[in-house]
């Protein structure tokens, strides 16, 4: 039942002394499991265990696993853990790239087209900025500058 599992290239069971084949299987070049005689040779990884019945050794298995279906499970492994990691990565990108757009940008673009407006004589405008941050500060700064713009162009005229 064991040869089932595809990974399961063959399978031999000794008799007790360990050097007569009680029974093995085998695969063949289609896969097919075929009888074995025990020479089993090729690109495997093989294990050994005794076979015990109550407290007695009654003989020896040797499993032997083909390597093609392990390095194609760790290629799709391999492959799933990069995509997975791209997807992560574009994920935090954009989140990353939202919050900053929304707490630096956005708010810098309206500064900006503050100071441009002022620049050309418009010292009514409205600055909407009310963060915390550095971006706040630099709000407060441009508004404070642009009353005493007012006061002064004020003293001008009169």
């Amino acid at each position: 039942s064991e040869m089932m599992e595809k990974r399961i290239y063959a399978i031999i069971i000794f008799d007790r002394d360990t050097k007569r084949v009680f029974l093995g299987k085998k695969r063949n070049n289609n896969w097919k499991i075929i009888p074995a005689k025990g020479n089993i040779t090729g690109k495997l990884l093989k294990s050994r265990k005794k076979i015990i019945r109550g407290k007695e050794a009654i003989g020896d298995v040797e499993v032997y696993v083909t390597l093609k279906f392990m390095e194609e499970e760790l290629y799709r492994s391999v492959v799933n853990i990069v995509i997975t990691a791209l997807v992560l990565n574009i994920a935090i990108f954009i989140a990353v790239f939202v919050t900053f757009r929304k707490i630096i940008i956005q708010p810098v673009m309206k500064l900006t087209d503050v100071a441009e407006r002022m620049s050309v004589g418009d010292l009514n405008v409205k600055i909407d900025i009310k963060s915390q941050n550095e971006v706040g500060l630099l709000a407060e700064a441009i508004g404070r500058m642009q009353f005493s713009l007012r006061l002064a162009l004020d003293r001008l005229r009169k």
